[in-house]
Formats: structure tokens, sequence, C-alpha cells
């Protein structure tokens, strides 16, 4: 009803439906209340009926491949049913789809337009563990200074902390314990990649500017105060909006070179 008194230039109306997440959108059962949103849209002299949108985000909730199926699954049928019955009235309506797992796994989107998938450029850790990619597939890490040393405990204290990874975080695997991300180190031989450490590797504990490693032996030999970690965040999406800022190791344009980016890009 704003729109329709406010708008003086057209704009295209997306109707956004509730397949399972349950945090916005209108039940997708609810057909007397998409009917008459778009009954709203098709009176309002601005507004144009684009389509069906949707956000799968219970997905991200998945614990395998499997589960991530069965609501790629359950979201087709549900977005099928919605466009054959509106079709024919509106025969240019779109379907639009987005959410990382789903986008990642299953292979059939014949009934959207579009994807969406947020989380593509970088993944994390998180996307990993569900199965929407392989640790070797993240590509974005914090490079974190090593400021403290505790052979006693195998601890390895990083600057890097809440502010710089968030707070999301994960099961271990198997165990009922947390973890914040895993580590990787440049490699020795071309510092415009890095090397994923043994999983056994992790942050265990964040506080506000600093991170516990649970480290090993060998790991704390090789390492000294000054050198820098990369910690594999958990939520890419939350580290990249925390950090703004990012270096792009690319040794097609200049060796060796790290190139700064605005993340808002």
């Amino acid at each position: 009803e704003f729109l329709a008194q406010n708008l003086t230039h057209p704009v295209s109306v997306f109707i956004k439906i509730d397949t399972g997440y349950h945090r916005t959108g209108v039940a997708y059962e609810n057909r007397a209340l998409i009917t008459a949103l778009i009954d709203a849209v098709e009176v309002a002299e601005h507004l144009y009926f684009k389509g069906f949108l949707v956000h799968a985000g219970h997905s991200y909730q998945a614990k395998n491949i499997g589960e991530i199926m069965e609501i790629h699954h359950s979201s087709k049928a549900i977005l099928t049913e919605l466009k054959a019955i509106f079709k024919p009235n509106y025969p240019d309506l779109q379907i639009s789809v987005g959410d990382t797992p789903t986008c990642s796994v299953a292979e059939d989107f014949s009934f959207a337009d579009e994807i969406r998938p947020g989380n593509f450029i970088f993944y994390d850790v998180m996307q990993a563990h569900i199965g929407s990619c392989e640790l070797e597939d993240i590509a974005v890490a914090v490079a974190c200074p090593v400021v403290a040393l505790h052979p006693d405990r195998n601890e390895i204290i990083l600057y890097g902390g809440g502010v710089h990874l968030s707070k999301d975080r994960i099961d271990l695997p198997g165990q009922n314990r947390p973890f914040y991300g895993y580590l990787a180190r440049l490699s020795e031989e071309n510092n415009t990649q890095w090397q994923i450490l043994d999983t056994a590797l992790y942050v265990k504990s964040l506080s506000q500017e600093h991170g516990i490693v649970q480290a090993t032996k060998e790991l704390m030999k090789s390492v000294v105060v000054g050198d820098i970690l990369l910690v594999l965040p958990i939520h890419s999406c939350m580290t990249v909006d925390l950090l703004r800022t990012y270096f792009c190791l690319d040794d097609q344009r200049i060796e060796g070179a790290a190139y700064r980016y605005d993340a808002g890009l």
C-alpha cells in the first residue's frame, strides 16, 4: 500500500515464498494471501508482478548432501506447483532461488529462472562440513599474527578474535566441542597459495581480539612469535563483512603481489 501510494517510477516486485526456512516470506500453502498480494500489485500504477523469490536458508542446517537434496526437492516441488497455478495468468512469471548449499550440490534448476547463491565466491568451513564444497575450495582466509606461544599446553595465541572472524562456530566432527576455524599457512614454494594444515589443528576459542589455537608439538616447534597463520573462517560472509577489505594473491599479474580490494565491490 505504501509503495502504491508513493512510487513515481515503475518497479517490478517479487513475492517472497517461505518453503521451510521460516524467517520471512509468505507460507506457500497460503494461496489466498499470495493471490491477494498479486492483485494488490496489479492494481498499483507503478508496481508490476515479477514472480516468486525463495531463499531456502534451512539448507545451512543440513548435516550432509542427502539432507541438502531433500530441501532442494521440497523447494522444487513447491515452486513447480506455484508456477503451474499462476503462470497461465502471468506468462512472464519468473522463479528466483538462492542458497549456497542447494546451488552447489543440486543439478536440476529447470524450474527456476535464476539462482542467487551468495557464498559461491568464497565458501567457508561450514559449507565444507555440510557437503557444499571441499576444504580446498575455500577461497578466503584471515592472516593472523602469532602473539604468544604456550608449549606446556600446546596452545598458540593469535591476533584474530571475534571482531575479525565473528563468533560463528560449529562442532568438531564426531565431538560435542565447538571450534572457530581451521588453519593454513602460505606455501613455502609459492606465497600466492596456501596449504591447509591438519584438521586436528583448529581455533578452539575466541575473545574479542584473540584466538586460541589447539596445536601439536610439531606446529609449536615450527612457529615463532610474529609468524602469520591463516584461519579459514566458519562463516566467510560474516568475516568479510567485519574486515571490509581483503588482499587477493595473484601471481598472474605481479608475482608475489597482494592486491587490496574493497569488499563492498
